[in-house]
């Protein structure tokens, strides 16, 4: 197991964000927050309240009460056990996707089609600064949907002479907070979520669409099922394609499905949208 995967349970993190935004780097007293700086101490809210302190906004003093721990006892209790199994489960789906497999749980298979014809050729860690400089992601940094508390992965996957690359975000409120995903595909020329609209569709069926992929069996199987639905779509993408030049030759890829329309639209969007009972993709 990489040391990645051991990080999802290192004490210094599994409980940050165990409540939105609170990543124990902030305490509202401002009293104490020298010492406990000095001393290393994160300061969790969830800790202060479960000790009867609640500070308001306006004073930096405040007794504790037990009516305070008592009303925030059992959502706490029931948040940390919930944030443990969370973990344990997408430390598994980390070590299998590294591997250069995508975890499929039975009660998800249904979702897609029996056979994706690309595969997952690498998964990878990247850093805060990595993220940064790839062209795809530059929207959601600017839209403030990447913390410096997020895990950040690369994903590539490959058919033939096609490349994909994905710079996924996952929360550590993950699965509650869906994992983000930014999408570059290579494929004759480089095609992004700001040069091509079918780009941009293919990312709204994994960071808009993503509830679908949800089971009440198995809620913390989100990151492989959403990868799982990428792989799909790439497939989509290149199945899909206009007719090659003739001067070009055969195609290199031939057409594994049927589809109803290859496109729709003036934007000339693909049939993402795969319907499990009828087993077609269809445009949304």
């Amino acid at each position: 197991m990489t040391l990645y995967c051991r990080d999802l349970l290192l004490p210094e993190t599994i409980l940050s964000c165990l409540y939105t935004d609170d990543d124990g780097s902030s305490t509202p007293n401002p009293a104490n927050k020298f010492e406990l700086q000095q001393v290393g101490w994160v300061k969790y809210m969830w800790a202060q309240w479960l000790s009867g302190l609640e500070f308001l906004p306006d004073s930096n003093l405040s007794m504790a009460q037990s009516n305070v721990s008592s009303g925030h006892m059992q959502e706490t209790i029931g948040r940390i056990r919930q944030r443990v199994l969370s973990r344990l489960a997408l430390q598994k789906q980390l070590a299998a996707l590294e591997a250069g497999c995508v975890p499929m749980e039975s009660v998800c298979t249904c979702l897609f089609p029996n056979k994706t014809f690309c595969r997952l050729s690498s998964w990878k860690r990247l850093t805060l600064e990595d993220y940064e400089v790839i062209q795809s992601n530059k929207c959601y940094l600017e839209s403030g949907l990447v913390k410096d508390s997020d895990y950040l992965f690369l994903l590539e996957a490959e058919r033939g002479s096609a490349k994909l690359k994905a710079s996924v975000v996952i929360s550590p409120n993950y699965p509650s907070t869906a994992p983000l995903f930014s999408v570059e595909v290579t494929w004759k020329t480089t095609r992004t979520n700001v040069t091509d609209e079918n780009i941009a569709a293919m990312e709204s069926e994994l960071n808009l669409h993503y509830k679908e992929l949800l089971t009440e069996a198995s809620p913390c199987q989100l990151l492989a099922n959403q990868v799982q639905r990428l792989l799909v779509c790439f497939d989509v993408y290149i199945d899909t394609d206009s007719d090659p030049d003739p001067d070009e030759g055969p195609s290199e890829f031939s057409r594994e499905r049927v589809y109803c329309r290859h496109v729709r639209g003036p934007n000339r969007i693909k049939p993402y949208k795969y319907n499990v009972h009828m087993g077609i993709f269809l445009h949304r």
